[in-house]
């Protein structure tokens, strides 16, 4: 998937994080380039995509820390013991 979306495509929501200042203007030019382009920037593929990558990567340094350590469980697997 393309980081520019048309516009007619774009599903639009609201993203409030706290990013550098040098940041926030480059990201409003870009988005200002694109509407310009006839496009919008997708922003929360963006994160989820740069997010899903740092906890997969956060995941491979702990286990390779510790590798004797067990992975903890997720949150379904607890529930799912829990109900039995």
């Amino acid at each position: 998937m393309g980081i520019l979306v048309n516009k007619s495509k774009a599903i639009t929501s609201t993203l409030s994080v706290r990013i550098p200042g040098a940041l926030a203007d480059d990201l409003d030019a870009l988005r200002a380039d694109a509407e310009r382009a006839g496009y919008s920037i997708d922003v929360s593929s963006i994160v989820a995509a740069a997010l899903t990558r740092a906890v997969r990567d956060a995941r491979a340094e702990l286990a390779a820390a510790a590798p004797s350590q067990p992975a903890s469980r997720k949150r379904s697997d607890v529930h799912a013991d829990a109900a039995a």
